[in-house]
């Protein structure tokens, strides 16, 4: 299929009601794989999905007018649709929302709002958003008070994901007790589970275990 056919069989998709095709369209198109990459033409597929109701489009959508791809940064359009998406259930929609009010990325600073942002998303089991809750806890981020024990929980919620820096950290605190006690068997399973995946230090600490 040529490029003026390709365009050809998207306006067709778009001007649909199928909402999933328009969809896998969209990804295509960002992709640039199966099609020759087009984020112009790529947006309006999301868009259009995202009119009849599809989450995971309007949460794409909503990340090319944050990212500025295929259009023009936009943020009050992203932080509209980034809502949109979060209210049909996207979790990574409530995580980006949490970033945006933390670092004040076309709105203003609100570290309340963007906690309860994160919360929010780690509830729909978003492992990004558990193991970023740990390091709020463990830093005392976003008018929070340092909560090691809290840390330590989401680190260890985060580490059932198999999240690398979730299973360092679930290592580092059982090796030094933080949060709780010392727990070397404890600390050298995290660390082999962290090495397996690539992580040097954690495989260094391992070799010091083992010596």
């Amino acid at each position: 299929m040529n490029e003026f056919e390709q365009r050809q069989y998207a306006m067709h998709v778009l001007n649909g009601e199928n909402h999933e095709a328009q969809y896998a369209l969209a990804n295509a198109f960002f992709e640039g794989e199966a099609f020759q990459k087009n984020d112009a033409l790529a947006l309006q597929l999301y868009e259009r999905a995202a009119q009849l109701g599809h989450a995971d489009a309007t949460n794409n959508a909503a990340d090319m007018y944050l990212n500025g791809e295929g259009t023009d940064v936009q943020y009050d359009k992203a932080l509209m649709l980034f809502e949109q998406a979060a209210a049909r259930g996207v979790a990574e929609a409530y995580f980006t929302l949490g970033m945006m009010y933390e670092t004040a990325l076309g709105v203003a600073y609100d570290p309340d709002k963007a906690l309860a942002y994160y919360e929010q998303a780690a509830t729909l089991h978003d492992v990004e958003a558990i193991y970023y809750i740990g390091m709020v806890y463990y830093e005392g981020r976003l008018n929070v008070s340092v909560n090691e024990t809290r840390a330590k929980a989401a680190f260890l919620e985060a580490a059932k994901y198999e999240h690398i820096d979730a299973l360092f950290n679930c290592g580092y605190f059982f090796e030094y007790g933080i949060g709780g006690v010392v727990d070397h068997v404890q600390a050298l399973y995290y660390y082999k589970r962290a090495a397996y995946l690539g992580d040097d230090e954690a495989a260094k600490r391992v070799l010091k275990y083992e010596l």
